[in-house]
């Protein structure tokens, strides 16, 4: 009996080992998946920074808005944090968009106002005009759904603004005074 135990022991090593340089191989063959010459986030890549956002008209209300790039640029973090008044800074939601290779715009989902359970899920895409579009569906805790529309835009000139609008009953409506003209400037 122990002569058996030890071919079968061999034996078992002897297909472990053979095994080995099989894995590798199959590791190794496997090509690298195709890189586009030009990255999806190009037409993005002007919001990455950190931009200190307010209304022009309107109450003191200050946004803090921050696009930052994922490891080797797979993805964007967003964070918005607000100052209201005298009040400290607040984080007002946080989340990744990725770029959707199907419908060649960003998706997103984000958390919206940490510990309510609150969530944003989107788009963030490219518009005709230049101007990038975050179409925004808001799930609330009790079930309800709103819809936002965020909207930056670069002139000319270089400056940079953007619009926050909800949908109200009678169509988009700013989402607080002052917010369908907003003045976005890169922070230091």
């Amino acid at each position: 009996m122990k002569r058996d135990s030890g071919k079968f022991r061999w034996a078992a090593i002897t297909i472990a080992v053979a095994a080995v340089p099989i894995q590798v191989l199959a590791q190794t063959a496997r090509p690298e998946p195709a890189r586009p010459a030009v990255s999806p986030y190009a037409p993005y890549e002007w919001l990455i920074g950190e931009w200190l956002t307010e209304p022009r008209a309107g109450p003191v209300q200050r946004i803090r808005q921050r696009f930052a790039w994922g490891p080797q640029r797979a993805y964007i973090m967003y964070t918005i944090s607000v100052v209201e008044g005298s009040k400290p800074e607040a984080l007002h939601l946080e989340g990744m968009m990725t770029w959707n290779p199907r419908t060649k715009v960003l998706d997103y989902v984000i958390a919206h106002d940490p510990g309510t359970f609150s969530e944003e899920t989107g788009t963030l895409a490219l518009q005709a005009d230049g101007s990038i579009v975050r179409e925004v569906e808001g799930n609330r805790p009790d079930g309800s759904v709103e819809h936002y529309r965020q909207t930056f835009i670069r002139s000319a000139d270089g400056h940079v603004s953007t619009r926050l609008m909800h949908l109200g009953k009678s169509g988009w409506e700013p989402n607080f005074p002052g917010s369908e003209d907003l003045s976005m400037a890169r922070s230091s």
